[in-house]
């Protein structure tokens, strides 16, 4: 039995150590479908060609923009709770169970009001959270910060993983803007600041 747990902890290290701690593209930090409830640049510009998918629709509720997409699957298979809120010019895609609707630690938030696409990442493997902070016009990244708020853009740097987090940054910016634009005929930002 001894020797079966050392082989179960072996085998568990060296999958660790080949996964970077569990890190992924995006600065180490991989995102993590873990319920809430567990733990406390790119071009806006639409095509006016583009049809929203069939039955997509934004429904106005308190005087803001929601909609829910369990199948979304942008974000590691995730759904999606979508939030709009114009006279705040802020998009919020909550990330959801497929299956329940429970809401997941990780989300993504356009705030055309302040120029900032924000990133909020759970990591499963280590229990801690982490804030990305990203120019809206430009796409880089400006701010990584921990659950308590504290700036650790430097950690990452020393690390070699701010470019890695920029990029993972932009791609899933990149990927929600997509899926969006697809189903609703309209970019984030058109819905957002309308």
């Amino acid at each position: 039995m001894k020797r079966i747990l050392v082989s179960v902890a072996a085998a568990a290290l060296i999958g660790v150590a080949a996964t970077g701690c569990g890190s992924s593209a995006d600065s180490g930090v991989s995102a993590s479908a873990e319920p809430a409830s567990a733990a406390t640049g790119v071009s806006a510009a639409a095509s006016s060609s583009v049809a929203a998918a069939p039955g997509a629709t934004l429904t106005e509720q308190d005087g803001k923009l929601v909609d829910r997409d369990p199948q979304a699957g942008v974000v590691e298979g995730t759904g999606f709770d979508i939030t709009i809120d114009p006279a705040a010019q802020t998009a919020l895609f909550q990330t959801i169970d497929p299956s329940t609707g429970d809401a997941f630690q990780n989300s993504a938030l356009f705030d055309y009001a302040n120029g900032t696409f924000v990133r909020h990442v759970f990591v499963s493997a280590t229990g801690s959270a982490y804030v990305y902070t990203c120019d809206l016009a430009t796409g880089e990244l400006q701010m990584v910060q921990n659950a308590a708020g504290e700036d650790v853009s430097e950690a990452v740097r020393g690390q070699g993983r701010w470019e890695s987090a920029g990029s993972g940054s932009a791609t899933q910016r990149a990927d929600i803007e997509k899926y969006f634009e697809a189903r609703y005929g309209m970019t984030v930002e058109q819905a957002a600041t309308a």
